[in-house]
């Protein structure tokens, strides 16, 4: 996961960028710069992205220097101006990632579906997908009930197999997702799934 300077660095280039983005016919934009030295590569911008990194920020806050919680908050402008004058274009970005992020989720809960073992170690970063959802779904109009559907059938798997723990990322993220909201981040998948989950495995398989 990204440190506070990434992420300040990764929304301010968003920023920059979000316009030419919106009006484009692309679902992922080149950022444009490289993150700090030792970082993890940035992600191309997205809406989905943009979300995250705020919240990240936001459960973050008392990590950041006064001076920088200027900048962010001219940021925020930034991107809420810009949001709000090609608010269609917003939507239509939002709605084209929500349906590949629910895509890339269900993905992984087949991979791991299939083979748990060569699988569950991945839930710490797939799971992300699952929190894209969560961020995007504000952001669009009301969800097609066959997305809906395959979400809440994908949200009925997880629970039958997520065993409950402690928060999947870092613990200084914790606090910008609560337990009652983001559920999904409470907990570790395990190596191999109980036969008792065959019966649902097989129903939502075809979802």
């Amino acid at each position: 996961m990204s440190s506070v300077r990434s992420d300040l660095s990764y929304l301010g280039a968003g920023a920059e960028g979000l316009e030419a983005y919106l009006l484009s016919q692309m679902q992922f934009w080149p950022i444009g710069i490289n993150p700090p030295p030792g970082e993890l590569p940035y992600p191309p911008l997205s809406i989905e992205s943009l979300l995250l990194v705020h919240r990240r920020l936001i459960a973050r806050k008392q990590d950041i220097p006064p001076e920088e919680q200027v900048q962010l908050n001219q940021t925020l402008e930034q991107i809420e101006t810009v949001r709000s004058k090609w608010r269609a274009a917003w939507e239509r970005k939002a709605t084209q990632g929500y349906a590949s992020r629910l895509g890339l989720w269900r993905s992984f809960l087949d991979d791991y579906r299939q083979e748990q073992d060569a699988n569950f170690d991945r839930y710490a970063y797939e799971v992300r997908h699952r929190v894209m959802l969560q961020l995007l779904e504000p952001e669009i109009a009301p969800l097609p009930p066959a997305q809906r559907e395959l979400l809440t059938g994908l949200d009925d798997l997880l629970k039958s197999l997520l065993t409950p723990g402690k928060f999947t990322w870092e613990p200084d993220l914790e606090p910008g997702f609560p337990p009652g909201l983001y559920w999904y981040l409470y907990g570790t998948l395990p190596r191999n799934t109980r036969e008792s989950n065959g019966h649902l495995l097989l129903k939502t398989s075809n979802l």
